[in-house]
């Protein structure tokens, strides 16, 4: 797989939020033997991410366009903030938000994930933490380790608390490191329905 990564003015762009979400994706497809090229963009963030919307459409000779980001607390409020951009450029998403990605032939193609699985509230790690094997012995142990953790020792929001046990879990690996890195090692299983959905998604979307 050839990947360029933060060239603005490819034909075929995948737009996500941030270094961890290129590095996951990049390796996942590396691994996963995908011979489709696309450029990724990192937005610094979900605000920036969305409001480059529509400058990203407007990019001449662009052919795809492709979004993946967060759900976080709330997938209908991002959902519908990710239709409004696209209305101002007009490109019509579905008013209701669907249970699976989403594909539009319009021009540019445009493609939607919402992380973890378009259908929960969630982020890029809850989409990692599947793909630990069913079969670890020490993924219940860094549950109950953060569990532990007495809440006014807790330097991290609620909501981040599935991040707190998959970096418990992957510090405990022979070679400890980010997400993207235990892809690489192979520590993680990208043969679970959800990360080939994933891969599909980019298959169907940037494939000619």
């Amino acid at each position: 797989m050839s990947i360029r990564t933060n060239i603005g003015s490819g034909s075929r762009v995948l737009l996500v939020e941030g270094a961890d979400d290129q590095r996951v994706i990049e390796r996942l497809i590396r691994r996963s033997g995908h011979t489709q090229s696309f450029d990724i963009l990192q937005a610094s963030g979900v605000d920036r991410l969305i409001k480059r919307i529509r400058l990203e459409v407007r990019i001449p000779r662009r052919k795809v366009l492709g979004i993946v980001v967060d759900s976080d607390n709330d997938i209908e409020a991002r959902w519908e903030a990710i239709r409004i951009q696209f209305r101002r450029v007009g490109i019509e998403l579905p008013a209701e938000r669907c249970d699976r990605e989403v594909i539009l032939p319009s021009e540019p193609r445009v493609g939607i994930w919402l992380m973890p699985d378009n259908i929960s509230s969630g982020q890029l790690e809850d989409f990692v933490q599947a793909m630990i094997p069913v079969n670890d012995r020490v993924w219940p142990l860094a549950n109950s380790f953060v569990d532990s953790i007495p809440l006014e020792l807790r330097e991290f929001s609620p909501n981040k608390i599935i991040r707190a046990k998959l970096y418990a879990w992957l510090a405990t690996r022979k070679e400890p490191g980010p997400m993207s890195r235990a892809i690489q090692a192979k520590y993680l299983d990208i043969h679970t329905e959800l990360t080939q959905s994933f891969l599909s998604f980019l298959t169907e979307l940037f494939d000619d």
